[in-house]
Parts: C-alpha cells; structure tokens; sequence
C-alpha cells in the first residue's frame, strides 16, 4: 500500500475530464487500500453488522438486498436480519473504517453516507445515481479475506458503470480490499454473485463549505 500514491489518484481524478463528469474515465480504482490486520477487521465487523431490508434503488421499484444503518439512512419500514447469529459488536464500522481511510479522503470532503450492502446469490439490484449534484463523489470499498483475492469471472459480482453518451457498460471486479471512487452522478449498479454472497461498503461524500471558507480566510 502506497499512501501517497493513493491520495494523489484521488485528489487528482477530475484533472483530465473534469469537464465532463460523467465519463467513465472519472472511475478511479485503488488497489491494496489497507493492511492485512485492518483488511481482517473490516471484513469481520461487515460480517457482524445488523442489517435491514426494505433498501431502495429505485424508489419506483421493490426492494433488494440487505444494508445497515449507519449515516443518511431513511425511516422507512425496515425488518432487521443479522447475518450471523453469534454477534457480540465491540467497535462501529464507520468509525474504524473513516480512521482508517481518512488519509485518501479528498480535501474538505467528508461522509454524508455510509452502509454496507449486502446481495445474496442471484439477487439483482437496480442502477441508479447516488447524488445528482455534481460535486458529490462516492466511494465503494469491497470487504473480504486476504484468501479470497482469486475472483471467479463466471462467478459475477462486478460493479456496472453506464456511459449515457454511448449506451456501452463497463465492469469493476469486486477484488477484497479494492476501493473504487467515482462523481456520484454517475448510474451504476452492484451484480450479484452466482453462489455467494456480496458485501460491499458504499458511502458519499460531499464537500465541505465551512471548510472551504476557513481556507479561503486563511489564504
């Protein structure tokens, strides 16, 4: 893991076609985003999160999947499912992953939204845009084991990303510790795995105008 390098894709990403946020060359992939330990971690407390159902993509459609509660989550008719019955929880996800991936956040940025998805085999998700506002930027993370590195293409899973302009899709790999960063406004959608479950971590973040005018003060 590269710190630096990290911060500078991020920080960077909109320098080439800022212009057009839309095209799917503002897609940035970081590889290898934490250690082995916090790796681990993260996985496990994905794994011992309550989750609820009654999510939507779309608000015109039915629900799909599972997710947790944690930031800028409705109050909606939720059911609560835990996906593992022995759960003893010691520390909050967001807390432990916003210190940990504080360091790539782009400046004045910080989470608006923060939850874990989780899709079972063969469940299918809807596309959809995070935000329609054009500073606003997502972040997914997918959570997994060191061991589960060998992705099985036939096994699906991947994040589709649509390009208005051509009506082409492309395709992420959900590979463990892979962090994806992308304008919010772009449409996309989580594909499920033919057998197995899928988590992954989903979050936004906006930018910070009381941030931006200390700076703007200071400087």
């Amino acid at each position: 893991m590269n710190e630096t390098n990290n911060l500078n894709i991020i920080n960077n990403m909109f320098d080439t076609h800022k212009d057009r946020l839309n095209d799917l060359r503002n897609i940035n992939i970081v590889d290898d985003v934490f250690n082995k330990e916090d790796q681990e971690e993260i996985y496990k407390l994905c794994i011992n999160d309550k989750y609820y159902y009654r999510t939507k993509d779309n608000i015109q459609k039915l629900p799909t999947g599972l997710v947790t509660r944690h930031i800028h989550s409705e109050n909606r008719d939720y059911i609560c499912i835990n996906i593992r019955e022995e759960k003893e929880k010691k520390k909050d996800i967001y807390d432990y992953f916003n210190t940990k991936v504080n360091y790539i956040l782009p400046k004045n940025f910080h989470f608006t939204r923060f939850s874990i998805n989780f899709f079972g085999p063969e469940e299918y998700p809807q596309y959809h845009e995070d935000s329609n506002t054009n500073s606003d930027l997502s972040l997914l993370y997918y959570p997994g084991l060191p061991e589960h590195e060998y992705i099985d293409i036939d096994e699906g899973g991947e994040t589709q990303f649509l390009d208005i302009k051509t009506n082409t899709i492309i395709g992420v790999l959900p590979i463990p510790n892979r962090m994806v960063v992308f304008p919010s406004i772009i449409k996309h959608c989580a594909k499920p795995y033919r057998s197995e479950n899928r988590l992954s971590i989903a979050t936004m973040l906006k930018e910070c105008d009381f941030c931006k005018s200390i700076q703007s003060i200071q400087s």
